[in-house]
Parts: structure tokens; sequence; C-alpha cells
């Protein structure tokens, strides 16, 4: 599926302000990618409780490491990944 260049512009500009310590920007991203990450997690395993948590802890991981994310990459493919870790 590809994003539109509008949204994929508007997503870059929210990882950037993240990356430059805005939680708020973060919280952004959150509210963006909860659904699709706990709904992946859910999908895989079958348990909603399972799929809240691995989601919180995803983007609780994800906030510690975003200045490591390549801005090149999907936030959501990269999000997913830490969830199903």
């Amino acid at each position: 599926m590809t994003v539109p260049a509008v949204q994929r512009t508007h997503e870059q500009e929210i990882i950037a302000s993240a990356k430059n310590g805005s939680r708020h920007a973060y919280g952004e991203l959150v509210s963006l990618f909860w659904e699709p990450t706990t709904g992946l997690v859910y999908h895989l395993y079958g348990d909603p409780a399972l799929a809240e948590e691995a989601a919180q802890e995803a983007f609780i991981r994800g906030w510690q490491k975003i200045g490591s994310f390549q801005e090149e990459r999907s936030f959501r493919s990269w999000i997913s990944r830490i969830a199903i870790n």
C-alpha cells in the first residue's frame, strides 16, 4: 500500500519533531499507529490483552530509540517489528 505524498510528508515532520525531543509529536505517532500495532499483535497471537501490552511496550521502547530511527524507513514497519519482538 502506497502512502500519499502529503501524508508521508506530514508523518516525516512529526517524526523529525519527535527525534528532536517533542513528546507531543511522539504522542501523535502513538495516536496514528496504535490501532495498526495492536491489530497486528492481536492477529498474530489472538490475545487482546497481549496486543495492548505489546503495543504499550513497543511505543515506550520506540520513544527510547527514536533517535536511531532511519527516516527513509516506514515508522509503521519499525514500530510493528518492535512490538512483535
